[in-house]
């Protein structure tokens, strides 16, 4: 999908609505039925990252279909099987993006993949099919959570940064739920560490998480 857009104050608000009424909306979504999920994975150094391992791993074991852009396409966007892409997401209810932040942005492949893979006639427009479906992020990051707030270091929180995604999920009229963000995670953190986020992650999968263990 590629389309530029600036956001004047009402329109700020206006998604901000629409991210906490979608957020009350995933609660009446698929009730007491198994969402098939897809997680589709974007990380340029995978082998080398021991929290997205560890949350694949844990997709996986919840049943989800996992895809992970670099390891199917490497980093040639030109590569992407767009047909086989779009047959995986219309296969779910549940698309989950997993990724680091990088560059206060998503990594390039993942961004290829919403340019190509959301296209018109299939995610918006005249045809579109994918209206409905939930669009869930699962974002990782090396600082705190408390540096991403008009306080912290950062001076924006991660809904703000992310916002792109939200305006995306919005243009194809998918529900946005609210991020899932496994902050602090620097090299040499213990293995407790990367284990309490993945089991978090499996609770988000199987609808059990709570409020306040979203961003961690």
């Amino acid at each position: 999908m590629r389309f530029e857009a600036s956001l004047k104050n009402s329109k700020f608000n206006q998604l901000k609505f629409n991210a906490s009424k979608n957020a009350n909306d995933l609660k009446f979504i698929k009730k007491g039925a198994k969402m098939k999920t897809l997680v589709v994975l974007s990380h340029p150094n995978f082998a080398a990252s021991r929290l997205n391992k560890a949350l694949a791993n844990a997709a996986k074991s919840a049943g989800a279909e996992v895809r992970h852009l670099e390891g199917l396409y490497g980093t040639d966007a030109l590569k992407i099987d767009i047909a086989a892409e779009q047959e995986a997401f219309l296969r779910a209810d549940r698309i989950v993006f997993l990724f680091p932040m990088m560059g206060f942005n998503v990594p390039s492949m993942l961004k290829a993949y919403i340019d190509y893979v959301l296209s018109r006639g299939f995610a918006y427009g005249q045809g579109a099919k994918i209206a409905g479906k939930q669009l869930q992020i699962a974002v990782s990051a090396g600082g705190g959570l408390g540096e991403y707030s008009k306080h912290g270091a950062i001076k924006f929180s991660l809904n703000e940064i992310l916002l792109p995604l939200q305006c995306c999920a919005d243009f194809c009229e998918l529900v946005y739920g609210r991020i899932f963000a496994s902050c602090g995670v620097e090299p040499g953190v213990p293995d407790s560490a990367i284990e309490a986020h993945a089991a978090r992650f499996t609770k988000l999968l199987n609808d059990e998480l709570e409020e306040h263990e979203y961003q961690i």
